[in-house]
């Protein structure tokens, strides 16, 4: 066991001196720019002044995102969101992925990015 761990710990050790381990882009922050397809390919169906549902607000631009954004947090965090309409084609949850793309975007204090 403790050949096992000594070998685990040179290992870290080689991929940080080596710049092996996690790459400096995956600290980084996500802006809107990550953000915004979510929202374009599982939010936007219901949460727009046309959408598929009646629902209490929409979610359309970055500005109406982050007035809800205290919404969007506990929603996401819940798995709540999106609704399990019967809607044709059927409505597709929040992937893991994209849930902590949200969550990482709303920590990071949701900067607006560049995404023009």
């Amino acid at each position: 066991m403790k050949r096992v761990m000594k070998r685990y710990l040179l290992l870290i050790l080689v991929q940080t001196a080596f710049g092996c381990g996690p790459s400096e882009e995956s600290g980084k922050s996500p802006t809107y720019c990550e953000v915004r397809p979510i929202v374009e390919n599982k939010c936007l169906r219901c949460h727009t002044d046309d959408g598929d549902a009646e629902t209490p607000y929409n979610l359309e631009t970055v500005e109406e995102v982050i007035d809800r954004i205290s919404d969007v947090e506990r929603e996401v965090q819940r798995g709540t969101m999106p609704l399990r309409l019967n809607l044709e084609p059927e409505v597709e949850p929040l992937t893991t992925t994209e849930k902590d793309t949200i969550l990482d975007w709303i920590d990071a204090g949701a900067p607006p990015g560049d995404c023009e």
